[in-house]
């Protein structure tokens, strides 16, 4: 729905609610989230708004979704070399982690349990994308077998 505000769900499936692990970089990432957003909480005073959120506003309260990737999203993705475009969503963050994941050689049932994805096809079809350099890589290596028969 769009234009609905902040809507917030229970996960589709309990495997979705499943905890995960993280990379020590996001980790330590979130430990240093959380402490500013511990000097923003006694900064805000009895203004705060515990939300439970993790990522807030100044004062604890949602961050709208409009707001998120103007101010933070497209910086953060130009920051990382990310090419913005049109109609470039949040949500495609699901997308590069597995594009990224089959890149670095995750094997593909890991990738999928990563994304909560039930079916294999779903992450493989859908969410996991082929990138330039891998296709040109793809096709070098077919030089050793084209070599033996010339």
């Amino acid at each position: 729905m769009t234009g609905g505000g902040l809507q917030d769900f229970d996960p589709k499936t309990a495997a979705s609610a499943a905890t995960i692990p993280l990379a020590p970089a996001v980790i330590v990432s979130l430990r240093a989230h959380r402490n500013r957003q511990l000097e923003l909480r006694l900064r805000a005073g009895p203004t705060w708004q515990d939300t439970g959120y993790v990522f807030t506003t100044e004062i604890g309260t949602p961050i709208s979704a409009s707001n998120l990737l103007r101010r933070s999203f497209y910086r953060l993705c130009a920051r990382a070399g990310i090419p913005t475009r049109p109609g470039l969503r949040f949500h495609d963050l699901r997308h590069a982690c597995g594009s990224l994941l089959i890149a670095e050689g995750v094997r593909p049932k890991l990738v999928q349990a990563i994304l909560r994805h039930s079916k294999l096809s779903t992450t493989m079809d859908l969410y996991v994308h082929a990138y330039d350099e891998d296709l040109r890589v793809a096709v070098a290596s077919l030089d050793r077998p084209l070599a033996r028969d010339a």
